[in-house]
């Protein structure tokens, strides 16, 4: 009955602006899915009729970068570092542009960013075409679904297009030969992505850009050397896969575990991802020392990862999770599993430990090993450290991000 009476409510907020074309028919589609599905976001109905106007300064170069949402989780986080990235480079004007509020929205703002949800930009398909030729460059970050699909509809875009992804899904198919025909070029973020997208597509034009984190302060806090504390980092899910995590902690003998202390953080996004925290949490009901802790701002995250002895990823498919490459820039010991994108630059026991995602059994043992002897795997930690400055330096990626752009006809 609740849902019902939301429609009602969408669909009267929305009379005087009822599609009149296959495009606003979409748009609409898309709004009331998210207001009958999403409960936490009802806000999302005073935003359907936002007309605020997105002036364009013409003394500046004006970019506009389309997130797929403002959560605090890793490729949206990727796509904040990348508005910073572009501003340092280009001193451009920086527009943002999502679906619906997020906590990670408050960190663009307080960067001096100008952020727009996608129901405040133009629903005809003249106005939305002259919209998009009012920027130098449009950026789309991940599988943007909605701007893409508004982009196939229209014609005559003249701005730059380049799509910069971070993962693709077998079910993506559809929206990634829409994405691939609306960019001039496709940036990868691992090589598993570029992978993934010239199976779909063997002819597309896309070049390898890892993605750059500014450094921080890694000094470590003064840790209690009679614990190793163990930290895994992500969105809660099946994907993610932290119920190997939590299972490989309840198999501990109990005195290994005692010496322990283990954190699980992150949200939950989707219904199902609900369920299955409660499940993680039923997993260890009776484990004291396991604390889960909800998506928190990056600053509060970091000093986890200084009072961390180790990092742990138990992903089944990720191509560059960011929480990974944090553990680097820390020095921690990586303990990952071999089917992420870091784990093509990593050798194993040397600068990571990589393990089966799907066996928790292994994850015990590794866990074990390293509450054993957390001196002998220091070492492993700190030569993870090198894979950072390599690979992920911001220098690097500002001087790859701009020779990208610069092939599009883009520049200062």
């Amino acid at each position: 009955m609740k849902y019902i009476f939301r429609k009602i409510l969408y669909s009267i907020s929305f009379l005087t602006k009822m599609p009149n074309d296959f495009f606003e028919l979409n748009i609409f589609r898309n709004h009331m899915r998210k207001v009958v599905f999403n409960k936490e976001n009802l806000y999302f109905l005073d935003n359907c009729n936002n007309n605020n106007k997105i002036d364009i300064n013409q003394n500046k170069k004006n970019i506009l970068v389309v997130t797929h949402d403002f959560s605090r989780t890793g490729a949206p986080k990727v796509a904040f570092d990348l508005c910073k990235s572009l501003k340092d480079i280009y001193q451009a004007e920086i527009c943002v542009v999502g679906p619906e509020y997020g906590k990670l929205q408050d960190d663009f703002v307080n960067q001096g960013f100008r952020t727009f949800y996608y129901s405040d930009l133009p629903k005809k398909k003249s106005s939305f075409v002259e919209f998009c030729n009012k920027f130098d460059l449009i950026i789309i970050s991940s599988l943007a679904r909605e701007f893409f699909y508004a982009l196939d509809v229209c014609q005559n875009i003249k701005t730059p297009i380049v799509w910069y992804t971070h993962e693709i899904h077998k079910k993506d198919d559809k929206f990634v030969k829409i994405a691939l025909r609306n960019s001039k070029v496709t940036l990868c973020v691992s090589p598993l992505t570029d992978k993934s997208v010239k199976y779909i597509d063997k002819n597309a034009n896309t070049r390898l850009l890892m993605y750059g984190l500014k450094e921080e302060d890694t000094t470590p806090y003064s840790q209690d050397e009679d614990k190793v504390v163990f930290i895994c980092i992500g969105t809660i899910g099946k994907r993610k896969n932290q119920k190997t995590f939590v299972e490989a902690i309840k198999l501990m003998p109990d005195d290994l575990r005692q010496k322990s202390m283990f954190y699980v953080i992150g949200s939950p996004l989707q219904k199902e991802d609900f369920k299955y925290e409660s499940e993680l949490k039923s997993i260890t009901k009776n484990i004291d020392n396991i604390e889960f802790i909800r998506n928190i701002p990056q600053n509060e995250l970091f000093e986890y990862y200084r009072k961390s002895d180790c990092v742990v990823c138990t992903s089944i498919q990720d191509p560059l999770p960011i929480v990974v490459t944090h553990g680097f820039m820390f020095g921690k010991i990586p303990l990952i599993s071999n089917r992420i994108g870091q784990a093509l630059l990593c050798e194993n026991g040397k600068n990571a430990i990589l393990f089966e995602p799907t066996n928790p059994k292994e994850l015990c043992g590794l866990m074990s090993e390293i509450v054993q002897d957390k001196e002998k795997f220091r070492k492993i930690g700190t030569n993870s450290r090198n894979i950072y400055d390599k690979y992920f330096s911001m220098d690097s990626f500002k001087k790859n991000l701009k020779k990208y752009l610069d092939e599009t006809g883009f520049s200062i």
